[in-house]
């Protein structure tokens, strides 16, 4: 059937290209290792894989230096994105000043870096250096500037053991699920353009402001992660836009956790009222419930004030009512309810 594409004058459409990068996956996955509170089946698999003393490595590692959205950095820059052993010989072959350069977020020009990289020059570059930057940068401790090398040396061999260990092997998987995340924002770009595209990751839909001033931007990639520690992450400077998003999370599942976030805050602010906490206690010490009347009483409180109370929780799911004659309602704590809080939230957080 034939097409035609949607909003044929929207720049961003022209600007538009959907890629994938094996090494992006390596950094981003890596990170979800690292990270205390991410935690599920591939995290699971991944950890039996590679052992103990891998994940204590990786563990202080990633707390020595917290590197992880640097790297990226690299991951953007490298002449191979689909090469992954190419690229860890490349970040091998960069001179001192150059990987300091990717480690700073590419946001200090090349040329103003020290020709000694230390903490100390480092720290001089940023007093000395006036960025007038209207939006977050990356930002890490030093610990690396006074042994770059040490450092360096490290993550290879971080890198490379992944690699050879586990994700070889796993890339297979994930390339189903990269396909599928760029064929889903191909129709949507088919359907609705560029700027759509660039609305879904962007609330504001607006372009950030170019890095250097005098660098336009040209394109916009969009490269699908499996294992990321959230929905999306944007990079820009030098002419390019670089969108990291979850492939694994459809519009549909999207949907799914804003009402779990939903359904998450209604409860958190029915319980938020200390007069409400007091009344969940009341009836969850009665097996077999508690009428409002009893509740007032105790509580010393008007029925009418208690009324109000008992219908916010019971619009949370806190609480069951029960009649027996339609006239005299009894009040039941609902345990499932309880339950289901923590699995609701850890599910909206993406840690489930």
């Amino acid at each position: 059937m034939p097409f035609e594409r949607a909003e044929p004058n929207d720049p961003l459409t022209r600007m538009t290209e959907l890629k994938t990068s094996p090494v992006m996956e390596m950094i981003s996955g890596l990170q979800v290792l690292s990270h205390p509170w991410r935690r599920g089946p591939w995290k699971a698999r991944a950890a039996s894989a590679l052992g103990e003393s891998f994940m204590e490595t990786l563990k202080i590692f990633s707390e020595t230096y917290q590197l992880g959205p640097a790297f990226i950095e690299l991951a953007i820059d490298c002449p191979d994105p689909q090469d992954v052993m190419g690229f860890i010989h490349w970040v091998e072959t960069l001179d001192q000043r150059q990987l300091a350069f990717y480690l700073l977020g590419r946001v200090y020009p090349l040329e103003t870096l020290p020709e000694r990289i230390n903490r100390e020059s480092i720290t001089k570059l940023m007093a000395d250096t006036s960025l007038d930057l209207c939006f977050d940068c990356i930002t890490t401790p030093l610990e690396w500037a006074n042994n770059l090398e040490k450092m360096r040396k490290r993550a290879v061999a971080l890198w490379t053991e992944y690699w050879e260990r586990f994700f070889r092997e796993d890339m297979e998987t994930c390339r189903n699920l990269w396909d599928a995340g760029n064929r889903e924002l191909e129709e949507l770009l088919i359907r609705s353009g560029g700027t759509r595209v660039y609305k879904k990751f962007s609330e504001s839909g607006e372009l950030p402001p170019p890095i250097p001033a005098d660098q336009p931007y040209t394109s916009v990639h969009y490269i699908p992660v499996c294992h990321t520690l959230t929905t999306h992450l944007k990079y820009f400077g030098y002419g390019n836009i670089t969108v990291l998003y979850d492939c694994t999370r459809s519009t549909e599942e999207d949907r799914s956790r804003e009402e779990a976030g939903k359904t998450a805050l209604r409860i958190a602010r029915a319980i938020g009222d200390e007069r409400r906490l007091r009344i969940l206690t009341l009836i969850a010490r009665m097996e077999y419930g508690l009428n409002g009347k009893s509740i007032a009483e105790k509580m010393k409180l008007s029925p009418s004030v208690i009324s109000r109370h008992l219908s916010q929780l019971k619009d949370a799911g806190l609480i069951t009512e029960k009649s027996e004659d339609n006239r005299n309602i009894t009040y039941r704590l609902n345990w499932q309810t309880i339950d289901e809080l923590s699995p609701l939230l850890m599910y909206y957080l993406g840690n489930e």
